[in-house]
């Protein structure tokens, strides 16, 4: 039994000799490596119309052709470094194939490669490498003469980068901004020239974030069927630094349209780190540069518009946990996509933040210059107001506001809001000139910290009281604006029955100016625990005094004018009573002597009558 296993064991090793030096034997005939070097650098010099050098080609009869030291020239107007260097790129091939006469190719590994992608404006080194369209040519006379058959038949089914390097180099205002990828790999496997099967496809690569390297990765299934016109990307993963998204893309009517469907899922998520980790863009740091010119902004968004095609249609599902955005973190943000006609629509339900809830509908038109938005029914319910308002101002309003960190670590409390706006612009004024709307919210059971209004009022009117934080059991508001004015039909803060302090305000803001409008009213009452006997004129018959004043100048610094008019006829009212109740008083006393005298004349009287009739 061993002899014969050891005769079939040697029999399949001799088989396999054989094999290996047939192969051998045929290369010379098959494979032509000057006549395969050359045509691999003249077929990708005409193709990329760049100047293409290959070092030399070797082969190795168990893995297939190495092409060593491969260089692709840069475009005309830029660096002088290659494009792509390569130190070897591995033609996988079918060993059967060579037995047939052929030498077929099925896979492609690019080894240590260095891109570099790079742009000047407007251009880019790669931009020439996508030919645009050409029309089509009148059908020619069939060639009767017979074109040499190329060396290799190439039926590539997978392809491979390994460890390659990229960078790109964005030049803009004299500098250039570097960025870029560092041990990526990729493979794709499942290619086929009808696209009759799925696509895999992987990629990781390493990108240097505040000098350290972070791992990235994307992977998923590529799928197109050609005969519905219809294309698909299935179990799409994008990972960074540990945070992963997925998602699931279908797409119908590629041809005309194109319809979209997606769905977005992550369990956690930093938005801007993200975003900064894919790009290969390290975090920048805080610098006091100048800022861009007014109107570039809005440029690039109307230019980003206006290449949205007319006809794409997009509905999604996203739903992301743990999601962070600058200063803004959200527990869950569970919306709705839709776009059509190049309108945008985001339906938000139950997004949860802060312990509360988020509700709304929000529409952005890409058609209309300086993007139009809608936002109906928007409303927040139970947000725990200081860390809310703080990541809303550090986030939006830092850049946008003077002194906007004034705002920061000024309420605490439970904070709900409604709101429905509508207008234009992406850039200050803009944005407050075209704004129309109204909105309210609420602030209960919290405090108030050293308001700048009414710090300024304070200093003014001598009450020291209104320097200081103000606990507050409720603090509303309902106001509209338009054109840049918002008119504040309502705003109240108290502290309840323990609170010393009431205030009340309405009348008109001026956004744009940052200053307050003329007609406007704040009304302050102290409780007779804190009002001054200097007031005592202006106190209520429970004892509370009430100043009232018109805010002029800045909104940081208002200058409170007392509004003296409705004070002086209730002091003239205070007086009058407190006459009417003197005069009251010295009736009453009048009345008690008159009737003292009468009992005592009646006393008087009766002592007379008895001395007179001798009782």
């Amino acid at each position: 039994m061993i002899k014969r296993l050891l005769k079939w064991v040697l029999i399949t090793i001799a088989g396999l000799l054989i094999v290996v030096i047939a192969a051998a034997l045929m290369l010379p005939f098959v494979l032509p490596l000057d006549r395969i070097k050359d045509f691999v650098a003249d077929k990708m010099s005409e193709t990329l119309r760049r100047e293409v050098t290959i070092g030399k080609v070797s082969f190795n009869i168990f893995t297939g052709i190495g092409i060593d030291d491969l260089h692709i020239g840069n475009k005309a107007g830029f660096s002088k470094k290659p494009f792509v260097k390569a130190d070897k790129i591995e033609f996988r091939y079918d060993l059967w194939s060579l037995f047939s006469g052929k030498f077929r190719i099925n896979k492609v590994a690019l080894i240590g490669p260095e891109i570099l992608l790079e742009k000047k404006g407007s251009s880019t080194n790669f931009s020439d490498l996508i030919p645009a369209p050409k029309p089509k040519a009148k059908p020619k006379a069939k060639d009767t003469k017979k074109k040499a058959a190329p060396p290799i038949n190439i039926n590539i089914s997978s392809f491979v980068i390994k460890n390659a390097a990229l960078s790109y180099i964005n030049y803009e205002n004299g500098q250039a901004l570097k960025s870029g990828f560092n041990d990526l790999d990729l493979g794709i496997s499942g290619i086929a020239m009808d696209f009759s099967s799925p696509i895999k496809f992987g990629v990781s690569a390493n990108v240097i974030y505040n000098n350290k390297p972070v791992p990235v990765s994307l992977s998923g299934v590529a799928a197109v069927n050609t005969d519905q016109d219809k294309a698909s990307i299935t179990n799409l993963k994008l990972g960074a630094a540990g945070e992963t998204i997925t998602s699931n893309i279908y797409i119908s009517s590629m041809s005309k349209s194109q319809d979209v469907k997606f769905d977005l899922k992550s369990g956690r998520i930093n938005v801007d780190k993200f975003l900064a980790v894919i790009s290969g863009r390290e975090q920048p740091k805080k610098t006091t540069a100048a800022k861009p010119p007014h109107g570039k902004l809005t440029r690039s968004v109307n230019k980003m518009s206006s290449s949205i095609p007319a006809g794409l249609k997009i509905d999604g599902k996203i739903d992301l946990n743990n999601i962070q955005y600058k200063e803004m973190v959200l527990d869950r943000l569970n919306v709705s996509v839709v776009l059509a006609d190049r309108v945008l629509k985001i339906y938000a339900k139950d997004t949860e933040a802060y312990n509360g809830k988020l509700n709304g509908t929000f529409k952005v038109n890409f058609t209309k210059p300086g993007l139009a938005y809608k936002v109906f029914d928007l409303k927040i319910s139970g947000f725990n107001a200081t860390p809310a308002t703080n990541a809303f101002v550090r986030s939006f309003l830092m850049d946008k506001l003077e002194k906007a960190e004034d705002l920061v670590d000024k309420v605490e409390g439970t904070l709900s809001l409604s709101a429905d706006l509508y207008g234009s612009g992406v850039e200050m004024p803009e944005i407050l000139k075209n704004a129309d709307g109204k909105i309210s919210f609420k602030l209960e059971n919290g405090k108030l910290k050293k308001l700048k209004s009414l710090e300024g009022v304070g200093s003014k009117i001598g009450l020291t009281m209104l320097k200081n934080d103000m606990d507050i059991k409720i603090f509303e508001a309902n106001a509209s604006i338009s054109g840049g004015v918002m008119n504040v039909t309502k705003l109240h803060a108290d502290n309840g029955e323990s609170g010393d302090l009431i205030v009340d305000f309405r009348g008109p803001l001026d956004l744009i100016n940052k200053k307050y409008k003329s007609g406007n009213v704040l009304t302050l009452r102290l409780s007779p625990r804190v009002a001054p006997k200097e007031l005592d004129s202006f106190k209520d018959k429970s004892g509370w005094a009430e100043l009232e004043f018109e805010l002029v100048g800045s909104l940081s610094k208002p200058i409170p004018v007392p509004k003296l008019g409705k004070q002086i006829e209730k002091a003239k009212e205070r007086l009058k009573e407190q006459v009417d109740e003197e005069i009251e008083k010295q009736k009453e006393e009048a009345k008690k002597e008159a009737d003292k005298k009468i009992e005592e004349l009646k006393e008087e009287a009766g002592e007379k009558i008895k001395e007179l009739f001798k009782f």
